[in-house]
């Protein structure tokens, strides 16, 4: 298994090229200047350039734990979901037990009717003092983000599905 700093470095180099294999967004339709083998320019930190149409084109890399290259595959991956852990699943309880009283419904109710927001800034603040902001589920926090529908976190630390994927090669 190559690194992603070795793909990057061979990339700055310009001897390598990649192909489409997979798009999870587009599947048999991938559009046609995306087809067929595309030279690698450039590199930095967080991306990697292809040629594409005679302009540089970005293939973003925020996250090594996502990236997985072995020289002639290069796969990004969505960030997977599990389960909450321990510590998680006590600061959503002490905040359901906070939020079902019937002080918090009648301000809660209250505000629906004045267009307020103080519950909702309760909530915020609680969820920052204890340092765990992503469980509310509008913004990531150390690569973390609740998801309400599922219940679950999505964590960049966990390899999810596939979203791209890139054969590679050496130029001759």
């Amino acid at each position: 298994m190559k690194t992603l700093a070795e793909l990057k470095r061979e990339a700055k180099s310009g001897i390598l090229e990649g192909k489409f294999i997979h798009h999870s967004q587009f599947g048999a339709n991938l559009p046609k200047r995306l087809q067929g083998w595309r030279k690698l320019i450039d590199s930095n930190s967080v991306a990697i350039y292809f040629l594409t149409d005679g302009k540089k084109s970005e293939l973003r890399l925020d996250k090594a734990s996502l990236v997985d290259y072995d020289g002639q595959t290069l796969t990004i991956f969505n960030a997977g979901y599990r389960d909450l852990t321990e510590e998680e699943k006590y600061v959503m309880n002490v905040w359901k037990e906070k939020s079902s009283t019937s002080q918090f419904k009648a301000q809660e109710e209250l505000d629906a009717l004045t267009d307020g927001s103080s519950t909702y800034w309760a909530k915020v603040f609680y969820f920052r003092k204890v340092g765990y902001e992503y469980l509310m589920g509008f913004n990531k926090q150390r690569g973390m983000k609740y998801d309400t529908i599922t219940g679950k976190v999505q964590d960049d630390k966990i390899k999810g599905t596939i979203c791209m994927q890139y054969q590679i090669r050496r130029v001759a």
